[in-house]
């Protein structure tokens, strides 16, 4: 018995090495860096992290801010308080990201906004946040303001009133990443931690069950099992909130989403898997099931659908091993585009993170360029 004891470790050892070299090696074809035009900015304004991104009306592009590093590690309460950003892409805009007023959020209320959705379609803007002791969903209506839009902005041309919030038991703390408006009243939520994290963060476990689960986190990650983590279907209203799995499909950590034009398809990635997993949506009832998936030549974090052209564009992290030996995380922004029945991977910009470690979400607009980390101060705003 001790013998194959010893075989299952040494297969499970072997395994694990293989996945890590796996996921930390350098890639092949690595490209140059070609980020001459780029500038950090929104670093003196006390943004902390721009996790995630996106375009709304009038080129506004709605940037997310959540100091997530020290919420992963020492909780909440210890982070610089986080916000909703905008910026605008036209050519002539201002340099540098504007703080949103968020109407309506309760008194004393921690919002470390994470991944996010701005919906065109509902003028509303959906934002994961972790509170502390809970992770929610946060949905604002947006009003915009256009005798702002002068260039640069003679005032802040979006204004955020919260409409309603989701919690939900299946939202592990710190452990929800996107969401995306599926339709009116409904969102899907991908979970990308296993457990949830300690209330003071993953430093500082306070019962013997949080010191396991910290410990297993990243062993589970790198070794790809049990895949824990999964994607969750919300319905909300003046009703309240509801949350239910949306699929029998189960993730290494479902991370950023995006769905097409028509509402029909919903495209979840899964960073360490270098992996997009491609699902149709059941009208009516939002049930997901996997149709095919797009493999991935480096890892991306957030991704975001052009309804228009049907390009998605992703925030890459081209060198993974680079985030675990310390330093600058090399990233950058890469496009895939529909071609016949696959999908055609286009590097546009590629960044070395001297200036921005580790890139997790990507915007363009014409001849300009975003790029966010969800850890390092401010953007990286390029001109190509």
């Amino acid at each position: 018995m001790w013998a194959y004891s010893l075989v299952v470790v040494l297969a499970i050892g072997g395994r694990w090495l293989y996945q890590l070299e796996q996921h930390l090696a350098r890639p092949e074809g690595f490209l140059p860096p070609n980020d001459q035009s780029c500038r950090l900015r929104g670093v003196s304004q006390g943004m902390v992290g721009s996790e995630d991104m996106a375009l709304g009306r009038h080129s506004i592009l709605l940037i997310t801010s959540g100091d997530l590093k020290t919420v992963f590690e020492e909780g909440s309460l210890a982070a610089t308080p986080g916000g909703l950003w905008a910026l605008d892409m036209r050519p002539g805009g201002g340099e540098h990201p504007v703080p949103l007023e968020l109407a309506g959020l309760p008194e004393g209320r921690r919002f470390q906004a994470h991944g996010l959705d701005v919906s065109n379609r509902t003028d509303r803007v959906y934002a994961v946040s972790h509170n502390g002791d809970h992770s929610s969903v946060e949905i604002f209506a947006i009003h915009y303001r256009p005798s702002c839009l002068s260039l640069p902005w003679s005032c802040t041309p979006v204004l955020l009133t919260l409409l309603h919030t989701i919690t939900s038991p299946l939202f592990p703390n710190s452990g929800i990443n996107d969401v995306v408006e599926a339709a009116d009243g409904e969102v899907y939520v991908s979970q990308w931690q296993p457990f949830p994290l300690p209330v003071h963060g993953q430093h500082h476990p306070g019962t013997l069950l949080e010191r396991i689960q910290v410990h297993l986190t990243l062993p589970i990650l790198l070794l790809g099992f049990p895949r824990l983590t999964t994607v969750l279907h919300c319905r909300w209203g003046e009703g309240g909130h509801s949350c239910t799995p949306a699929t029998e499909e189960s993730f290494v950590g479902a991370n950023g989403m995006t769905m097409n034009a028509d509402g029909s398809t919903v495209f979840v990635n899964d960073p360490v898997e270098k992996l997009i997993t491609v699902m149709a949506r059941e009208e009516g009832t939002g049930r997901l099931t996997k149709t095919g998936t797009i493999p991935l030549p480096v890892a991306v974090d957030n991704i975001e659908h052009d309804d228009t052209t049907g390009i998605i564009t992703v925030g890459t992290i081209p060198d993974l091993g680079a985030a675990s030996r310390g330093g600058p995380v090399p990233g950058g922004m890469a496009t895939l585009r529909p071609e016949g029945e696959g999908w055609r991977w286009e590097s546009v910009l590629e960044h070395d993170g001297s200036k921005l470690s580790q890139i997790a979400a990507a915007a363009r607009l014409g001849r300009r360029l975003v790029l966010g980390s969800p850890f390092s101060s401010g953007i990286l705003l390029c001109t190509l």
